[in-house]
């Protein structure tokens, strides 16, 4: 076995980039606050940049706690996290160079898209959320990846997952219910039984709405609580919720066996079993038809990498899907009889997506300025949309063709790159931080997670760690053809 595969092994968050020069205790502590900083990032920025905030800036530290941050605190904490990495941390020659490069390119054909948005304010937030994508990026290849000693970077991302867990069954578990009820009796009293400042604050959350009638419940929250979808931490966005599981499940499930090598084997099996099946409820809860799908896939892949003969991989493959699909189909039968309106209203945006590219194909209309294109050119009655329900269409209609190649060069290009030449099956950590970005990538197709931070940045980091090891894989085989 390669000498980093046996350190990696022994090592539940292990580097299999080269060694640091720093002390083991600034190494320890420099995981550890990254670790922490992005599960806040994670637990506190659920929200698209684009859609302004249902809540106020937190006054106390009680509110901070238990209340989403506005996104310039996270762009704050990313700060500190990067000067502590960065002042740390001695440079060394990235490989390959122009891996290196592409989140750079995309950043800076997107300050170029952004010369001649159509609104200032949309594209100046979405700039500065992709500006901190970027530094995540660089982040992740330059300091992470370097790090000897992760595992307590992995435990304050797991630390933060499990929260969200946590605050999704607490979701599933009566709150929900408890919301329902609460507005369904309101809206029977005309809401005449709280006070004005209550009131304005239910109207300012979305909750309510102002009509010539008086105080009515916003439809579309009144039908978030009555379809029962939880979200936990992510701003009332079932959807981004999938994507946090699928993003961050496998690489997590690795930690936790590794970490446990020592514990008895049943109480191994028990904690690793509880951790899957949190996650896998919440998934079912969250009600994401295309996270259950993916993650369809996901299982398939991992099934295909375990170290048994061909034919029981290629069986259990076939039987995990078809599985999975049988249970897809009997859950979601009556949506699709109904005409699948959900995916009717993604098909109109993407069709404007694709006529916004094609009349901009040079510098599209501005970073994040979809929803002012779409309000002009969707059908009377359709439901407004901020964000096209796909990243990569996105960026077509907002920065252009180039803006959209870029992007598919960044994340799905690199992506397959890395799986062909970094030999990640070498690894089951490396392999499932590989497939979870993978499955979110996928995700994007449907969906707009570039587009919150507390996705995007964790998703950039991960990237930038898996360049490391790819190319400190690369030296270590130079190094060892030489011997």
């Amino acid at each position: 076995m390669s000498d980093w595969r046996k350190k990696s092994a022994k090592d539940a968050g292990g580097s299999d980039g080269a060694e640091s020069a720093l002390n083991p205790a600034v190494e320890e502590g420099l995981a550890g606050a990254m670790g922490v900083g992005f599960a806040f990032i994670l637990l506190k920025l659920g929200h698209a940049v684009v859609i302004p905030s249902l809540f106020d800036t937190p006054k106390n530290l009680s509110e901070a706690l238990t209340q989403p941050w506005p996104v310039t605190w996270g762009m704050a904490l990313l700060v500190l996290l990067v000067l502590a990495g960065f002042l740390s941390m001695q440079w060394q020659r990235p490989y390959p160079a122009w891996a290196f490069w592409l989140p750079l390119v995309w950043l800076g054909w997107q300050f170029l898209a952004g010369w001649r948005t159509v609104d200032a304010d949309l594209t100046g937030k979405t700039l500065r959320h992709f500006t901190a994508a970027v530094a995540s990026f660089y982040l992740g290849w330059l300091v992470l990846g370097r790090l000897s000693r992760q595992r307590l970077f992995w435990w304050g991302l797991l630390a933060g997952f499990v929260i969200i867990l946590i605050v999704g069954f607490r979701q599933h578990y009566g709150e929900m219910e408890a919301t329902r009820q609460f507005v369904e009796e309101q809206e029977r009293t005309g809401w005449r039984n709280m006070d004005v400042d209550e009131q304005q604050r239910f109207v300012k959350q979305g909750v309510l709405l102002v009509t010539p009638d008086g105080l009515r419940a916003n439809p579309e929250f009144l039908k978030r609580v009555r379809g029962g979808r939880i979200f936990a931490t992510f701003g009332g966005y079932p959807n981004a919720l999938a994507g946090a599981i699928l993003l961050l499940l496998p690489a997590l499930l690795v930690v936790v066996w590794r970490a446990s090598m020592d514990w008895p084997s049943l109480g191994r099996k028990v904690v690793i079993g509880l951790l899957a099946y949190m996650a896998a409820a919440c998934l079912y809860w969250s009600g994401s038809k295309a996270g259950w799908l993916v993650a369809l896939g996901m299982l398939g892949l991992t099934g295909w990498q375990l170290p048994v003969p061909k034919a029981w991989k290629v069986s259990l493959s076939v039987a995990l899907v078809a599985g999975g699909l049988a249970g897809f189909f009997w859950k979601y039968g009556d949506y699709f009889k109904r005409g699948a309106t959900s995916v009717g209203a993604r098909v109109e945006s993407w069709q404007v997506a694709l006529q916004t590219g094609a009349d901009h194909p040079a510098l599209g209309t501005g970073p994040g300025t979809f929803g002012k294109i779409y309000l002009q050119k969707k059908r009377p009655g359709a439901e407004m949309a901020h964000l096209v329900h796909n990243d990569y269409l996105e960026q077509l209609s907002d920065s252009g063709l180039l803006g959209f190649l870029s992007y598919l060069a960044l994340l799905p290009w690199s992506l397959w790159f890395l799986y062909r030449r970094s030999r990640i099956e070498r690894d089951w950590l490396v392999f499932a931080v590989w497939l979870g970005l993978t499955g979110w990538a996928v995700q994007g197709v449907v969906e707009f997670t570039l587009y919150i931070p507390s996705l995007a940045w964790p998703v950039f980091l991960l990237l930038g760690w898996l360049w490391a090891g790819h190319g400190a894989r690369i030296e270590f085989d130079k190094a060892e053809s030489g011997r």
